[in-house]
């Protein structure tokens, strides 16, 4: 939030742009932890046949939502 008052404050850039970079940053932020979670879950570091399939059903849901 700081940050985001600090560059609206500090530049004439439109608010709904300011949003969507900081949107963007947040995201790329948590999707970096989950897959991170999921990789490193295994004591081999693998990605099992289970996971996989999550992850592709998880990724048809939202396409399809």
């Amino acid at each position: 939030m700081f940050l985001g008052h600090t560059i609206l404050a500090e530049s004439n850039m439109n608010v709904t742009r300011v949003y969507s970079i900081i949107l963007a940053f947040a995201v790329g932020i948590f999707l970096h932890v989950s897959t991170t979670i999921i990789f490193e879950a295994d004591e081999d570091h693998r990605l099992s046949w289970r996971k996989a399939l999550a992850i592709l059903l998880g990724l048809a849901l939202v396409l399809f939502l």
